[in-house]
């Protein structure tokens, strides 16, 4: 009989196994697939400003700024399997240059804060964060729609002051055919259905500089400003010469760190720094024969803090409270009760608080894999239900605490900016020790399989 027992908990541990293996697989497949160059060419057509600002300005974008490239996968199943290249850098430069010669009366482009202090007003652009997806019958391709919207800070600002500051959020721009005129702009494309993503990802910026740009010709504090300013940027102007050929200069390594930082566009889900996690599954204890085995039910819930490991974006602490429950039939107690104690069940129930280390690979900008592993405490109670002399009875005990540690590793995906779905293994390795009971050294460990919802922040 025991052997038999034995028998089925192995294979069930094979098919649970293989079953975990094969998801894990699935998913790393559909993770997987082409790269595509998504090519940008933002038109932003004339823009209705009355009188453009008297004053000369600097276009300040970095070299870090003008070469930041978005890489990821859509927030939508349509297109999953392919990770896109935006080069939102080179498109902000473009789509700036446009908009605001219109607005103010003569713009010149820099790369540094030094060469931006020789002009009286200093433009500053910045992606804060980009969307893009794609809608329709996941079956009918005449259906597909592109859906892109970005988020830019553009800040004035007079030598080391801001006089003006704004973020704006265009709509999501929703794009299914576009111009002849435009294909033959992206005629260089190797991708022809790069094209509508690009184009969405283009009018959603255009859009969005637009409205900066004519809130800054509408906004009276700014143009008293400038008008109140003039004559003193124009002799100061005349002291320091003409600008530095921006096309011919490089990039000074003097430029303090923390400006260079304060200009560096990063991805939206790197600035995260931690994550808030909830698991469910199942936990497969581990067999403890002549004291608890035949198996029967187990469920484990848990919850855990992630924090990203200072100066790194690969490296996590983790905080986690794990709860598990597992019921055994046909139990062997090996001492002898008072009265003649016939066991029916016992509940084997467990709380833990971990604490470790994960470390993450990303997949392209929506998937991820990880491992981690640590150390915890583990608190187990043990249940008895039976019958004594004929009399209904339950019987419970407390193990102390117990050091402990685990290991393991999943798969995660981004379903939105900041929501993350995964599957997850966990393996405990913990003894516990019920002296009531006689159950001394007891493997109370095992192996934890489940799925998990995370809400970045």
């Amino acid at each position: 009989m025991f052997i038999r027992t034995v028998n089925k908990k192995l294979i069930e541990k094979t098919v649970s196994g293989i079953a975990v293996l094969t998801l894990f697989t699935s998913v790393s497949i559909f993770s997987s697939g082409c790269t595509i160059k998504v090519p940008m060419a933002p038109d932003v057509g004339k823009i209705e400003i009355k009188d453009k600002l008297p004053v000369e300005a600097g276009l300040l974008i970095s070299e870090e700024t003008r070469n930041y490239v978005y890489r990821g996968h859509p927030e939508s199943l349509i297109g999953a399997l392919d990770s896109y290249e935006f080069p939102l850098g080179e498109a902000l430069e473009e789509t700036s240059k446009q908009a605001f010669s219109q607005v103010f009366k003569k713009i010149d482009l820099v790369r540094t804060s030094q060469e931006a202090m020789k002009y009286g007003i200093i433009i500053e652009p910045q992606i804060e964060d980009f969307h893009f997806r794609r809608a329709g019958s996941f079956f009918i391709p005449s259906t597909h729609h592109n859906l892109s919207k970005i988020k830019v800070h553009v800040t004035l600002a007079s030598g080391e002051s801001e006089i003006w500051g704004k973020s704006i959020e265009s709509p999501e721009q929703k794009i299914k055919e576009i111009p002849l005129a435009t294909y033959k702009a992206f005629r260089d494309t190797k991708v022809i259905n790069a094209v509508p993503v690009g184009y969405a990802a283009s009018e959603a910026l255009v859009f969005t500089l637009r409205k900066i740009a004519l809130e800054i010709s509408e906004d009276t504090s700014v143009r008293q400003f400038i008008n109140k300013q003039g004559d003193q940027w124009k002799a100061a102007r005349e002291e320091t010469g003409p600008p530095v050929d921006i096309y011919d200069y490089e990039v000074s390594d003097s430029v303090p760190s923390a400006d260079r930082a304060k200009r560096t566009i990063v991805p939206p889900t790197s600035a995260a720094r931690g994550m808030l996690r909830f698991h469910l599954g199942s936990f497969d204890a581990e067999e403890n024969p002549g004291k608890l085995y035949n198996e029967r039910h187990r469920g484990t819930w848990g919850a855990g803090l992630s924090f990203k490991l200072p100066k790194t974006e690969h490296f996590s602490f983790d905080v986690e409270f794990w709860e598990t429950s597992r019921k055994y039939d046909n139990t062997a107690i090996t001492c002898c009760f008072p009265l003649g104690t016939i066991d029916d069940h016992i509940t084997l129930n467990t709380s833990a608080l971990l604490f470790g280390v994960r470390a993450i690979y990303p997949l392209g900008s929506r998937f991820r894999i990880y491992g981690a592993g640590g150390v915890g405490q583990y608190k187990s109670k043990l249940i008895l239900e039976g019958t004594m002399s004929g009399t209904r009875g339950t019987l419970v005990e407390e193990a102390n605490s117990s050091a402990g540690h685990y290991f393991g590793g999943g798969l995660e995906t981004f379903v939105s900016y900041n929501v993350a779905i995964g599957v997850n293994y966990r393996r405990w390795v913990v003894e516990g020790s019920f002296d009531k009971f006689g159950l001394n050294n007891v493997d109370i460990g095992g192996e934890y399989t489940g799925i998990s919802i995370g809400l970045q922040f």
